[in-house]
């Protein structure tokens, strides 16, 4: 009974599942009033295709949609796209959308993804002036959202704007381009922190343009800003910032002071490159624009990332810091820290690294000149962490003189197995065609 109620189950489970694929459906539009009607008429699940031409409308979406347009280039919705409900999943596909003022704004809890597409500030023209366009922006309304950008496209002043908490933001394979490409910061002036937001970047370049009137506006390519244990991971891509025009300051990864202090912010950059292509001014790769900032434990990691700046400027501290770097076997992690104060016992605390024996830090590659961690730091430094190959010795049996056991001879213990295995068979064959047969009589 146990086998046909699972047999039931799983029925009832692949029917249901075939009845939902079965009832989405694709809606065909041509204009603004068929993309109405079909917005009205969709059920969640449903794909809205639209075909080649300009849709200038706002798009309200309060329900599961992906939308898909049929060339990138050629399917063209002038207006702004809101997520206006709570929990849905929308997906803007093959498409551009264009606006002079907020392109997408997420105003509930929701899941977006964006694939192959644009999303421009309409009056976009080499800078980003004195508009205040907002690519994605992730209202307060919609903490606990997630962002997908994939081989997409997005330009606006502020590219991607993570203005609320508890986000998750995934760009992969995308260019973003602002005054602020990546900006997860919670209002400015704001004396309150945002929590718990995380920022993924992987394989895409992330530019920062600088607007025309001047450093009264600067700011970063990625800025953070009123945060709290936020994450942002940066994996095989460029970080840049750009000036088309002259005199102002766009710094590459900046903690901003315009907000409450940041604190316990990690950020993680790998096999990634940062220029800064400042050779005028005085924008920094990383900028760390207080000293209670870099008091709040807000941690910047290269890993085989390669730094280039036209003005020579890396770091921007307020107060006298110095870096730290660990290298193990080649690959170099980089931190600042106050000069004058002792490396954190825990960067120099490593984890059990298989096949190598750990035999202590040392201040040059040829391990000749060994780190002492009580003295306190006080110009930039290189420790080499030393790792001794373990080397494992062959092994030996332990008493390879006695001689082994004799093993049985497969000739005749095999064939005696043999035999009485088709005995056992001939047996139960015989008896079942005698059982067989009497009955087949009676």
């Amino acid at each position: 009974m146990r086998k046909v109620n699972l047999a039931l189950g799983l029925f009832v489970v692949f029917m249901f599942g075939f009845i939902a694929n079965v009832s989405a459906k694709e809606i065909n539009v041509t204009d603004v009033s068929t993309l109405t009607q079909a917005l009205a008429d969709a059920d969640a699940g449903d794909t809205i295709i639209l075909a080649d031409g300009s849709y200038n409308t706002d798009i309200t979406i309060e329900k599961d949609i992906v939308l898909k347009g049929t060339s990138v280039d050629g399917t063209i919705v002038n207006g702004s796209v809101i997520l206006n409900a709570e929990g849905i999943e929308v997906t803007l596909d093959s498409l551009t959308i264009k606006d002079a003022g907020t392109i997408i704004d997420v105003k509930a809890t929701s899941t977006l993804t964006v694939n192959n597409a644009k999303v421009l500030y309409a009056g976009y023209n080499g800078t980003f002036s004195a508009n205040n366009s907002d690519g994605i922006w992730l209202e307060k309304t919609a903490n606990g959202s997630t962002v997908n950008v994939t081989n997409s496209t997005v330009v606006a002043k502020y590219a991607i704007w993570v203005y609320g908490e508890e986000n998750t933001v995934n760009v992969t394979g995308s260019t973003i381009n602002g005054w602020a490409a990546i900006d997860i910061s919670n209002g400015s002036g704001s004396q309150t922190t945002a929590n718990n937001n995380k920022v993924s970047i992987n394989d895409s370049t992330i530019i920062g343009t600088n607007v025309y009137n001047g450093r009264t506006d600067a700011y970063g390519v990625i800025v953070i800003g009123g945060q709290s244990n936020v994450k942002v991971e940066i994996s095989g891509s460029t970080v840049k910032n750009e000036f088309p025009v002259t005199n102002n300051q766009v710094d590459v990864i900046l903690f901003s002071p315009s907000y409450a202090t940041s604190e316990n912010s990690e950020v993680t950059i790998s096999n990634s490159e940062l220029i800064n292509n400042d050779a005028t001014g005085s924008s920094a790769v990383i900028n760390y624009s207080s000293e209670e900032i870099q008091d709040g434990e807000n941690i910047v990691s290269l890993y085989e990332t390669k730094i280039t700046s036209e003005n020579d400027t890396i770091y921007n501290t307020a107060g006298n810091y110095v870096t730290f770097t660990i290298d193990l076997l080649g690959v170099q992690t980089t931190t600042t820290i106050p000069a004058n104060s002792t490396i954190p016992e825990d960067a120099l605390v490593l984890d059990e690294i298989e096949g190598y024996t750990f035999e202590g830090w040392y201040l040059d590659e040829d391990f000749t000149t060994p780190f002492d961690a009580t003295v306190p730091v006080t110009d930039n430094t290189i420790l080499y962490a030393k790792l001794t190959e373990i080397v494992e010795e062959p092994t030996t049996p332990e008493n390879p003189s006695e001689p082994e056991e004799p093993i049985e001879n497969p000739s005749t213990s095999d064939n005696i197995l043999t035999y009485v295995v088709l005995g056992g068979i001939s047996l139960v064959g015989i008896v079942g065609a005698s059982l067989y047969l009497k009955k087949r009589n009676n």
